[in-house]
């Protein structure tokens, strides 16, 4: 499942960053056209990036495509424990959809900073698509990726520590599972080694671990132990 995660996460910034791509050499073009600094200053500001951005240029179908990975995960969980909470997942669900949102949206704002900007300080094309790069970092292949990957990560605890608790047995035991290398992080170590616990004990033991696992961008979860 972590690995189809990933992929999903993968395919998902790709995208995003072709879109990026897409929206720099459109206002590239627009900018080289010229004309009245005032007037073209006002049709930046009354343009709405982030609807051109999520509607026009496609990210609200990448949105759609990457949260039918979710209810994939969902799905998975659902396999361990019979079902799961879907008030709960609907609603983690939306929460990442609003980040992700709020994410365009703060590009979309920069956009237009920096297009206002540089109709009145003249610049040429080339520092333009450098101040547009630095704009939609956040859209970049290597920035998105991360992120869309920490945000399925994170669901997929989430809706496991949920779930757990809602229909497991008490005394329910998990372990720590996931990659042990050189990027494994001393407290994820520390939880690999652990052995096995009951939500409480890793509550008590590593607080927090349930949904964060051991931090930004972590690659391990807690399972459960069939016997």
């Amino acid at each position: 499942m972590a690995q189809m995660s990933e992929k999903a996460a993968d395919y998902f910034a790709l995208q995003a960053e072709q879109i990026r791509k897409k929206l720099i050499n459109e206002l590239v073009k627009i900018y080289k056209k010229g004309g009245d600094p005032a007037a073209f200053a006002e049709q930046m500001l009354t343009a709405n990036f982030t609807e051109h951005i999520i509607n026009d240029l496609g990210f609200a179908d990448e949105m759609n495509s990457l949260f039918a990975e979710y209810d994939k995960i969902a799905g998975g969980i659902a396999k361990t424990f019979g079902q799961v909470p879907t008030v709960a997942i609907e609603q983690l669900k939306t929460l990442d959809s609003l980040f992700f949102m709020e994410h365009v949206r703060d590009v979309g704002e920069a956009l237009t900073r920096q297009m206002v900007y540089a109709v009145y300080t003249r610049i040429d094309e080339k520092t333009l698509i450098e101040n547009l790069m630095a704009a939609t970092k956040s859209l970049s292949k290597e920035q998105i990726g991360t992120l869309v990957n920490t945000s399925l990560r994170t669901f997929s605890r989430a809706t496991f520590a949920a779930t757990a608790q809602e229909y497991a047995p008490k005394d329910a035991k998990y372990r720590y599972v996931g990659p042990e290398d050189d990027r494994t992080r001393p407290e994820c170590l520390e939880m690999l080694h652990a052995g096995e616990l009951t939500l409480d004990e890793i509550e008590e033991r590593f607080p927090g671990s349930l949904i964060d696992g051991g931090g930004f961008n972590c690659r391990h979860s807690w399972e459960l132990v069939v016997e």
